[in-house]
């Protein structure tokens, strides 16, 4: 038997009408569809580009004979700075060992002097004195700057030299105003 249409079923009708007329409006445009395709397109292009590049990095196995290269010649590295003949024909060469400067033992009688003389200036006329007077040679600040227990290196310029003396000088001489001790380094204490 078959049911009578009634008001019940319109209105399941029109409810799907409804429903549909809804899920019609929701549906993209033209447009909307075409970006939708070319983001889509994008991203299988990127991930084509990504699956790519990922087959092309190496992996360890592939550097192995990469790795087992690099120690052979390492090796001759090793035999080049022991051969010049090698060393010359790889254009290895050893490094020059810096000269050291040797520090001066004992004090001589012209640097004990100079600090004497030294100690009875201020810091500016220090200063004036070290950088201008003839006296003062560049050997002379090198023996006064080891017996200040200042580092020397062969090529440090006299204007260089004559800084690190008075900054030794002005630090001695302020330990010695504030804690009252008498520092090693300070050129009146030199005997």
């Amino acid at each position: 038997m078959s049911k009578a249409i009634g008001p019940g079923r319109i209105g399941s009708v029109r409810r799907f009408i409804k429903i549909l007329s809804e899920l019609v409006a929701t549906l993209p445009s033209t447009e909307e569809k075409q970006k939708i395709f070319d983001s889509l397109v994008a991203l299988t292009n990127y991930l084509q580009s990504a699956k790519q590049n990922l087959a092309q990095i190496p992996t360890r196995d592939d550097m192995q004979q990469l790795t087992i290269v690099l120690e052979q010649f390492e090796r001759l590295i090793t035999r080049a700075e022991d051969n010049p003949l090698i060393s010359k024909a790889l254009g290895v060469e050893k490094k020059n060992k810096k000269k050291k400067v040797h520090a001066v033992t004992q004090t001589s009688e012209r640097i004990k002097i100079f600090c004497n003389e030294l100690d009875k200036l201020t810091i500016d006329q220090i200063r004036e004195t070290l950088s201008n007077d003839p006296k003062y040679t560049s050997n002379d600040l090198r023996e006064l700057a080891i017996n200040l227990d200042i580092r020397v290196t062969a090529r440090i310029s006299r204007d260089t030299l004559v800084n690190q003396i008075i900054v030794r000088i002005a630090n001695d001489r302020g330990y010695k105003t504030l804690g009252g001790f008498e520092s090693k380094n300070d050129p009146s204490n030199n005997n």
